[in-house]
């Protein structure tokens, strides 16, 4: 009934992404190739009809591997007319179905996550009823949608995003526009990366080498597509305080790293440098942000402070 096309490309790759209610930007295709596993685009039809697309980071051994600058892989769906739920939902669920089919026949060993919002994984869970060597996990991930349209108003207007966060950040954002934060932009991948890596190695969570090319070559690809926006607050002495960099595609930005650049930086420096990336990429335009992950204490905490909506994920696993 269904059936599975590899897609080499690029181009009507990208276009089906761009159609889909659930494409992002890590799926696009210069994203992708910004890492150094083999990575398998598919198209999943049934009988004629495109119904689905899903991405694989390949590792070795027949393996599907998780990789840490692909934050969303696996499957996603076209856009559909629900006048009928219960029938959409059937269907979904169908295509997911046979999606979890072809991974435990073609793959040994499986790890991705879900992009949000994907909240369906019976398929994986129901294999498990009859199955006898090997087991999914589906283990539930979050992260913080914030609705940024209305960031570049005045703060005292009652519909800005301001008066959605939590009292400290909005009390270090008044401080940061009482003092005049200035800000400046920066397009030398190999400094931006430079001062991740050694945030990283203060916090005793060095980063491999691995990441750190793949990182370089990710954010070349977004700013040779014009998709990247680094904003660098400088302290109270013009000094470079604290680095924010997004991505974003037509309406979502998505936040990838953060760190303060100097030991000694003002408390509100971090939380202003947010604000005004907020203001930017609302003014080209962008909706909404995707803080990439709310899943450990003070990241978490501080990332939901900003005022999003929870939206749920899943890590999926399958080891033989």
């Amino acid at each position: 009934m269904y059936k599975v096309k590899k897609i080499d490309n690029n181009i009507e790759w990208d276009n089906y992404i761009n159609s889909s209610p659930n494409g992002n930007i890590f799926f696009k295709s210069f994203v992708l190739n910004s890492i150094s596993n083999k990575v398998s685009k598919n198209f999943l039809f049934k009988g004629d009809v495109l119904k689905a697309a899903f991405v694989l980071i390949l590792g070795e051994k027949k393996n599907i591997v998780d990789n840490e600058i692909i934050i969303h892989s696996g499957i996603i769906f076209n856009r559909y007319e629900k006048k009928d739920t219960s029938n959409y939902n059937l269907e979904l669920y169908s295509i997911t179905e046979f999606f979890v089919h072809y991974l435990v026949k073609n793959f040994n060993s499986i790890q991705f996550n879900t992009i949000p919002d994907f909240l369906d994984v019976r398929p994986f869970l129901w294999h498990n009823y009859n199955s006898k060597k090997n087991f999914f996990t589906c283990y539930p991930k979050y992260t913080s949608f914030i609705n940024i349209k209305n960031c570049c108003d005045k703060i005292e207007n009652p519909n800005n995003l301001f008066h959605k966060l939590n009292t400290l950040r909005r009390r270090f954002i008044r401080k940061g526009i009482i003092n005049q934060t200035k800000f400046v932009t920066s397009d030398d991948i190999n400094y931006i990366v430079k001062n991740y890596e050694n945030y990283m190695i203060k916090q005793k969570s060095p980063v491999l080498l691995k990441k750190l090319i793949e990182m370089k070559k990710l954010l070349k690809n977004l700013s040779k597509e014009q998709k990247l926006l680094v904003t660098i607050g400088l302290n109270k002495k013009n000094k470079a305080g604290y680095m924010c960099v997004f991505a974003y595609d037509a309406n979502t930005s998505y936040y990838l790293y953060g760190c303060p650049l100097i030991d000694d930086i003002e408390n509100y420096l971090g939380s202003i440098t947010f604000w005004e990336c907020f203001k930017k990429l609302s003014i080209i335009g962008i909706d909404t942000v995707d803080m990439e992950g709310i899943n450990s204490p003070n990241r978490g905490w501080f990332k939901q402070s900003f005022g999003g909506i929870i939206k749920q994920y899943f890590e999926i696993k399958l080891n033989n």
